[in-house]
Protein backbone atom coordinates (compact mmCIF):
# COMPACT_ATOMS: atom_id res chain seq x y z
CA UNK A 1 0.00 0.00 0.00
CA UNK A 2 1.46 3.66 -0.20
CA UNK A 3 1.38 6.56 1.92
CA UNK A 4 -1.91 7.71 -0.27
CA UNK A 5 -3.71 5.26 0.85
CA UNK A 6 -2.48 4.57 4.84
CA UNK A 7 -3.20 8.01 5.24
CA UNK A 8 -6.63 7.63 4.22
CA UNK A 9 -7.03 4.41 6.19
CA UNK A 10 -5.42 5.60 9.18
CA UNK A 11 -7.00 9.38 8.78
CA UNK A 12 -3.54 11.06 9.86
CA UNK A 13 -1.72 13.32 7.55
CA UNK A 14 0.99 12.45 4.53
CA UNK A 15 3.81 13.27 6.82
CA UNK A 16 2.91 11.80 9.90
CA UNK A 17 2.93 8.45 7.33
CA UNK A 18 5.49 8.99 6.21
CA UNK A 19 7.42 9.30 9.64
CA UNK A 20 5.67 6.29 11.02
CA UNK A 21 6.82 4.33 8.25
CA UNK A 22 9.89 6.17 8.18
CA UNK A 23 10.15 4.36 12.06
CA UNK A 24 9.49 1.26 10.46
CA UNK A 25 11.79 0.99 8.05
CA UNK A 26 14.66 1.59 10.58
CA UNK A 27 13.57 -1.34 12.62
CA UNK A 28 13.08 -3.62 9.63
CA UNK A 29 9.72 -4.29 9.78
CA UNK A 30 8.46 -3.10 6.46
CA UNK A 31 9.88 -2.84 3.41
CA UNK A 32 9.30 -0.62 0.11
CA UNK A 33 9.27 -1.77 -3.80
CA UNK A 34 8.78 1.41 -6.48
CA UNK A 35 5.79 1.07 -9.20
CA UNK A 36 6.57 4.10 -11.33
CA UNK A 37 6.11 7.34 -8.68
CA UNK A 38 4.64 5.52 -6.12
CA UNK A 39 6.18 3.69 -3.32
CA UNK A 40 4.63 0.60 -2.20
CA UNK A 41 5.16 -0.94 1.44
CA UNK A 42 4.58 -4.10 2.66
CA UNK A 43 5.62 -5.94 5.78
CA UNK A 44 8.71 -7.56 5.64
CA UNK A 45 7.65 -10.51 7.39
CA UNK A 46 4.11 -11.29 6.30
CA UNK A 47 3.33 -13.23 9.39
CA UNK A 48 4.34 -10.31 11.14
CA UNK A 49 0.08 -9.41 10.54
CA UNK A 50 -1.14 -12.52 11.94
CA UNK A 51 0.76 -11.73 15.47
CA UNK A 52 -0.27 -8.01 15.36
CA UNK A 53 -4.14 -9.30 14.85
CA UNK A 54 -3.74 -11.45 17.83
CA UNK A 55 -2.37 -8.57 19.53
CA UNK A 56 -5.47 -6.16 18.74
CA UNK A 57 -7.82 -8.75 19.87
CA UNK A 58 -5.97 -9.04 23.32
CA UNK A 59 -6.10 -5.41 23.49
CA UNK A 60 -9.63 -5.38 22.15
CA UNK A 61 -10.25 -8.08 25.06
CA UNK A 62 -8.68 -5.75 28.14
CA UNK A 63 -10.62 -2.87 26.96
CA UNK A 64 -14.04 -4.16 26.87
CA UNK A 65 -12.81 -5.83 30.56
CA UNK A 66 -11.60 -1.99 31.63
CA UNK A 67 -15.44 -0.48 30.39
CA UNK A 68 -17.03 -3.63 32.13
CA UNK A 69 -14.91 -3.01 35.83
CA UNK A 70 -15.41 0.97 34.75
CA UNK A 71 -19.18 0.36 34.09
CA UNK A 72 -19.60 -1.96 37.41
CA UNK A 73 -17.78 1.18 39.58
CA UNK A 74 -19.94 3.95 38.30
CA UNK A 75 -22.89 1.71 38.95
CA UNK A 76 -21.52 0.59 42.90
CA UNK A 77 -20.85 4.63 43.20
CA UNK A 78 -24.54 5.80 41.91
CA UNK A 79 -25.92 3.19 44.68
CA UNK A 80 -23.59 4.28 47.06
CA UNK A 81 -24.35 8.05 46.89
CA UNK A 82 -28.20 6.99 46.77
CA UNK A 83 -27.98 5.42 50.29
CA UNK A 84 -25.96 7.99 51.62
CA UNK A 85 -28.63 10.98 50.53
CA UNK A 86 -31.96 8.43 51.67
CA UNK A 87 -30.11 8.17 55.26
CA UNK A 88 -30.31 12.05 55.74
CA UNK A 89 -27.86 14.67 57.58
CA UNK A 90 -27.99 13.20 60.71
CA UNK A 91 -25.97 9.99 59.61
CA UNK A 92 -23.41 8.87 62.06
CA UNK A 93 -21.16 7.61 59.57
CA UNK A 94 -20.11 11.29 58.22
CA UNK A 95 -16.78 11.90 57.33
CA UNK A 96 -15.32 13.74 60.68
CA UNK A 97 -14.54 17.24 59.20
CA UNK A 98 -10.74 17.81 59.26
CA UNK A 99 -9.42 19.55 62.30
CA UNK A 100 -11.26 17.28 64.18
CA UNK A 101 -9.05 14.51 64.95
CA UNK A 102 -7.03 17.31 66.66
CA UNK A 103 -9.43 18.24 68.71
CA UNK A 104 -9.59 14.70 70.12
CA UNK A 105 -6.28 13.93 70.84
CA UNK A 106 -6.01 16.98 73.24
CA UNK A 107 -8.69 15.90 75.34
CA UNK A 108 -7.29 12.51 74.96
CA UNK A 109 -3.77 13.90 76.51
CA UNK A 110 -6.11 15.80 79.05
CA UNK A 111 -7.48 12.82 80.25
CA UNK A 112 -3.87 11.07 80.97
CA UNK A 113 -2.56 14.09 82.83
Amino acid sequence: MDVNGLQQILGISHSGVSQNLSVLRSHRLVKERREGRHVIYSLLQPKLATWLLDGLEFLEAEIAMKEEILGALEEARNIWRADMQAEGPNDSRKPIPSGAHADVQTESRREAS
